[in-house]
């Protein structure tokens, strides 16, 4: 009985967590989070095509936490003013399928720049994955700042590294263009061609039997064996 209780209560506490954070409404077709847009257009179209809503993890919920954090970690921090804390920006784009979304919240937008923080393991991201970058640079077009710093903590000792750019343009277009293509994607039924931008994407993907099973389909139309 009292290990019948005690599993009981893990399993509330499990549950109870992962419920807080489940966001069904950003995994919708008319709707792209910024933080998604930059991976690959393939895996949000399975997403959306399949009805899945991706299950929250520890890791997601350690950066919920340490995002709680920031305004102290900001405290004295020189060459920023008015600094305000998860601002929300959106563009809505409309074309011949309708009407769809790209929206996400910037960490910090201050009057000269966007902050965005990552908490990580820094020995593990050296380089720094390009996908940081396209993500902060989508928050200034967005958000109509000039430039942004990156900001990353390290997991285990606290240790900081800031990398600082102007934002870029085709960067910009470059997220544009992957939510349009999985947007386009789901309403024609046919899953975008353009894949990851990392390979280590592919080798942890959900939906890695389903990519496969559909580039080899397409592969086959194309030389007439199906």
């Amino acid at each position: 009985m009292i290990n019948i209780l005690l599993e009981q209560k893990k399993l509330l506490i499990q549950n109870n967590i992962k419920q807080h954070k489940i966001q069904s409404e950003r995994y919708v077709k008319e709707r792209y989070g910024i933080s998604e847009a930059v991976f690959c257009p393939r895996k949000n179209y399975f997403i959306r095509a399949k009805g899945d809503i991706p299950e929250p993890n520890g890791k997601m919920i350690t950066g919920t936490l340490f995002h709680t954090m920031i305004p102290v970690a900001l405290k004295d921090y020189p060459g920023i003013t008015n600094p305000k804390f998860e601002q929300e920006c959106r563009l809505d784009i409309t074309d011949e399928f309708g009407t769809y979304s790209i929206i996400g919240h910037s960490d910090v937008l201050c009057d000269e720049k966007v902050l965005e923080f990552k908490f990580t393991k820094l020995y593990k991201r050296k380089p720094v994955s390009e996908y940081y970058f396209y993500q902060a640079n989508m928050y200034c077009f967005l958000q109509d700042r000039p430039e942004y710093e990156i900001i990353t903590i390290d997991k285990d000792d606290l240790a900081v590294e800031i990398y600082s750019s102007n934002r870029d343009e085709d960067k910009y277009k470059e997220i544009l263009e992957n939510v349009k293509l999985t947007w386009q994607g789901l309403n024609k039924g046919i899953p975008p061609e353009k894949g990851p931008m990392y390979d280590w994407e592919c080798k942890y993907c959900p939906y890695q039997s389903d990519c496969r099973k559909e580039r080899t389909e397409v592969v086959m139309r194309k030389t007439g064996l199906i």
